[in-house]
């Protein structure tokens, strides 16, 4: 912007814009997108707690690559936090249905996307 203004300024002529941003790409859909995921989730401290959610993870299509968890300092509630493998975002969103409707999960914290910088570029100067 800054170098069009410049130019504009300075009456020279404006240089035009390279490819491949002259083209209108479509729009993906959210639903489609897939990269890795960080989920937190606030569990009862019990038997069976941290093969329950990883089931629902494995019936949703979603691979965990790390698992964490940490006790509370009031010992009835842990955090597990996950890491998984690239997964889809419609499979992550049934996922996170699934574990808040589990009595032995107390809150889905947080979901967060783990951005693939690389892929940003992917299909770019396909134009």
């Amino acid at each position: 912007v800054m170098s069009l203004a410049d130019h504009i300024a300075h009456g020279k002529e404006v240089i035009p814009e390279s490819e491949p941003f002259g083209h209108n790409l479509a729009i993906r859909d959210i639903a489609d997108l897939e990269t890795r995921y960080y989920i937190r989730l606030t569990v009862a401290d019990k038997l069976g707690v941290l093969a329950e959610t990883t089931k629902v993870l494995a019936d949703d299509n979603i691979s965990i690559s790390d698992i964490n968890q940490t006790k509370s300092e009031d010992n009835e509630a842990c955090t597990l936090i996950y890491m998984t493998h690239a997964a889809k975002e419609r499979d992550i969103e049934k996922a996170r249905a699934d574990l808040e409707a589990l009595d032995s999960v107390k809150a889905v914290s947080s979901v967060i996307r783990i951005e693939n910088i690389e892929a940003w570029n992917e299909g770019a100067f396909d134009n």
